[in-house]
């Protein structure tokens, strides 16, 4: 499901890179703002994507200070792209 992967991606994100996560659902643009070093303070959207396809979402309206991307492996050559459910 996917929002199950965004939420775990956002913990990882949270536990590795020291950031300080919002309440789900509650601040539209960001998900939380680093804790530690020179990023302290900034904000950061989170996404993880299970799968490397070559896309990536970004916000149009309310942008982060910076975007945090984890990507799983990449699809093998010739074997297309995954077809992805819509809620």
């Amino acid at each position: 499901m996917i929002v199950a992967e965004g939420i775990t991606g956002e913990w990882i994100a949270g536990r590795v890179f020291d950031i300080e996560l919002e309440a789900p659902a509650t601040t539209v643009g960001y998900d939380g703002r680093f804790t530690q070093g020179r990023l302290r303070g900034h904000t950061v959207d989170v996404t993880w994507y299970l799968k490397r396809e070559g896309r990536l979402d970004v916000a149009r309206t309310t942008a982060p200070d910076h975007y945090l991307v984890l990507a799983g492996p990449l699809l093998a050559p010739g074997s297309g792209r995954s077809v992805r459910p819509t809620w």
